[in-house]
């Protein structure tokens, strides 16, 4: 009886000096694997943030004026720029007093920015361009078949043709003037319900970006 109790006393020890070994050497397998997924995971969704959408469209300043600052898509802060160069999405404009610059899209708009104007280029995708005016006054042209779009404070101006926007620096206030063709121009009321004006030739839109109403004339 006391060599069966010895027996199974050395059994039970073998028994688990095996799940020891196996349990241990089976976890450098699960970390190697686990690292292995997440190597692959990050070369998937890898992008430089420095660069644009490889089918964005690229503008080029033509002409510019007086104190004229670029912003790039990563940068801070704005540099002066003192002659034409090419603009891309994500990038940013603004003219200082007494400062003009006019900027294009090869077959797509057109836009030239007063003085004091900040406007921010959104998105440049072919079939849709965005751009965000935060100040100022600048002119809107669409030449082609393109999506031309206007972010102004709570307003979303589509021009047709040709549109202004004046950002009144003083008060909150905002004039779309349909230059040329109609301009369809979308807002939320101050209840929370959509809003849709259609503006023709000539015609002008006064915006009240507090009270989020508007009127035509």
């Amino acid at each position: 009886m006391k060599n069966l109790g010895v027996f199974f006393i050395f059994t039970i020890l073998g028994i688990a000096l095996i799940l020891v070994y196996f349990s241990r050497s089976e976890v450098p397998a699960k970390t190697a694997l686990v690292t292995t997924s997440t190597s692959s995971t990050q070369s998937q969704t890898s992008f430089d943030p420095s660069q644009p959408p490889k089918t964005s469209l690229k503008g080029q300043i033509t002409t510019l004026t007086g104190l004229v600052k670029w912003q790039s898509r990563i940068a801070t802060d704005s540099a002066v720029i003192t002659s034409p160069q090419a603009v891309q999405q994500g990038e940013q404009l603004e003219t200082g007093p007494k400062a003009k610059v006019n900027f294009a899209f090869s077959q797509v708009a057109q836009i030239s920015m007063s003085e004091n104007t900040i406007i921010n280029l959104a998105q440049t995708l072919p079939v849709d361009l965005v751009f965000i005016q935060s100040k100022g006054v600048a002119n809107y042209q669409k030449i082609g078949q393109d999506r031309v779009s206007i972010r102004s404070a709570h307003l979303l101006i589509e021009p047709e043709s040709e549109v202004s926007v004046n950002m009144n620096e003083d008060q909150p206030i905002i004039t779309v003037t349909a230059t040329k063709g109609p301009v369809t121009i979308a807002f939320n009321d101050s209840d929370q319900i959509s809003q849709v004006k259609t503006l023709k030739a000539g015609q002008t839109l006064i915006f009240n970006d507090t009270k989020l109403t508007a009127k035509i004339s």
